[in-house]
């Protein structure tokens, strides 16, 4: 079904935006959690927001999300 409201480009950005979100979040089953979501967000505001990534970037964020995580919670080192 076409959405009537947004035209087709920033369809397509939104679904990119929500394609990464997703599989960062390893694709979980519904209900989706929000504040899950928002702490994703948080991490790296700047990948998601952007709708065009490379391999670069991809790389970068990964390093980014891993660094702030281990630094949140360094015991995840342990925990694996």
């Amino acid at each position: 079904m076409r959405n009537i409201f947004l035209d087709e480009r920033t369809a397509r950005d939104i679904d990119r935006v929500v394609t990464k979100v997703l599989r960062d979040l390893e694709h979980p089953e519904p209900p989706l959690r929000l504040e899950l979501v928002r702490e994703l967000l948080s991490l790296d505001r700047a990948y998601y927001s952007s709708t065009d990534t490379g391999v670069l970037e991809e790389t970068v964020h990964r390093l980014l999300i891993a660094g702030k995580q281990l630094i949140k919670r360094p015991t995840r080192l342990s925990d694996s």
